[in-house]
């Protein structure tokens, strides 16, 4: 038997390897959203640490020289507001770059905002951003607590919102003097 003049694949060659394909697919494409979310979750999880190693480097200093609360949420808001873009911390989950802002009320937060810091705290739970705010996915919270504005700082909570602004309370980190 002579060699077959036209090389290629026959019909059956190339629905194996569709079949193939096609299977590798359903077992991989799942694990994609996965991979993909928990490097969100790793990404702010880096983010509530970065803030989280600035706070507990300042603490003492600031229960020591009596600074008060709005000077302390003033001082966070300035050491995470950057001119240079890439210093800037970024939004994991929206992959923006974005500065600290100071959030009297929840009406500030928005998606461009990785740390946000609200004042006054005078209790002990954090807000549910999820019911009133979506776009606070990503943002990382920091409350400082104190009996009012002009006393010294009792605690700083640090709290982070994955996707749909859902508090992760895994992520959760407070600091106390």
């Amino acid at each position: 038997m002579g060699r077959r003049k036209d090389s290629g694949f026959t019909l059956i060659e190339l629905m194996i390897v569709i079949a193939v394909i096609g299977i590798l697919a359903i077992v991989l494409v799942p694990r994609i959203g996965t991979i993909k979310s928990q490097a969100k979750e790793a990404g702010l999880d880096t983010n509530v640490r970065v803030v989280q190693a600035y706070v507990e480097s300042k603490i003492d200093k600031w229960v020591a020289n009596k600074v008060k609360q709005s000077d302390v949420v003033a001082e966070i808001v300035n050491a995470f507001t950057f001119t240079d873009t890439s210093k800037q911390l970024v939004n994991p989950i929206t992959s923006e770059a974005a500065n600290a802002v100071s959030a009297p009320d929840t009406d500030a937060i928005s998606a461009n905002s990785s740390v946000v810091v609200l004042q006054p705290h005078n209790n002990n739970e954090p807000p549910d951003l999820s019911t009133t705010i979506p776009n606070a996915e990503g943002a990382v919270l920091v409350t400082v607590k104190a009996a009012n504005e002009n006393s010294k700082v009792e605690k700083v909570s640090i709290f982070a919102y994955g996707t749909g602004g859902k508090l992760l309370t895994d992520k959760t980190v407070v600091i106390t003097p």
